[in-house]
């Protein structure tokens, strides 16, 4: 029988370093993560469900690395964006991969 090599890795290459430092400065990520892993039968499918549960936590918490920027428009009024300090790393994929190969 085949495995889908894909659904077993998100990113081809993992900062170490950069991981531990954004996990050291958002504790609050890990704990996250690590309820998550191994919920679905691969890492690909874990990894959506743990982002669809936390979609709002992770967008409007300082405490998950958001820093949030309000911009103005006539168009579309005022909105928010959050951007994150990711320490190095590509995003979340990275550090939910790290955390998986380590558990």
């Amino acid at each position: 029988m085949k495995t889908n090599r894909a659904k077993d890795k998100l990113c081809y290459f993992i900062r170490e370093s950069a991981v531990l430092s954004f996990l050291k400065k958002y504790p609050l990520v890990e704990k996250s993560i690590k309820s998550f892993l191994g919920c679905k039968s691969n890492l690909f499918d874990s990894y959506v469900t743990w982002l669809e549960a936390t979609n709002s936590d992770r967008n409007e918490s300082s405490s998950w690395g958001a820093i949030p920027e309000t911009i103005q428009s006539k168009s579309f009024g005022t909105k928010t964006f959050y951007k994150y300090d990711f320490c190095g790393t590509t995003g979340w994929a990275e550090i939910f991969e790290y955390l998986h190969r380590a558990k």
